[in-house]
């Protein structure tokens, strides 16, 4: 399992659509599609129930969509760490 399939797999559940998902992510939303399948496939079970125009999460699956979220805050945490750290700490080059 790898990370940016967990960020596609939440951003698809938070905006309620792929397309949605795809266009807050800059990619396509053939790549979007890919990529949760894949983790569909990995997992070796539906992540998502779809239809013509929408899509539910299985009840056993919310989980992932939780955990996806806080790993996601966890990662923007060390980067607002670290650009704290880089912004206060000078490094002389020489």
């Amino acid at each position: 399992m790898e990370l940016k399939q967990i960020q596609y797999f939440t951003e698809v559940v938070k905006h309620g659509s792929f397309s949605k998902a795809a266009e807050h992510l800059h990619l396509s939303q053939p790549n979007i599609s890919k990529m949760v399948k894949s983790l569909e496939e990995e997992l070796n079970t539906k992540l998502l129930i779809r239809t013509t125009r929408k899509f539910e999460l299985t009840d056993t699956k919310k989980v992932l969509y939780q955990c996806g979220q806080q790993i996601a805050q966890s990662v923007q945490h060390f980067y607002q760490g670290f650009d704290d750290i880089a912004k206060t700490t000078s490094y002389n080059k020489n």
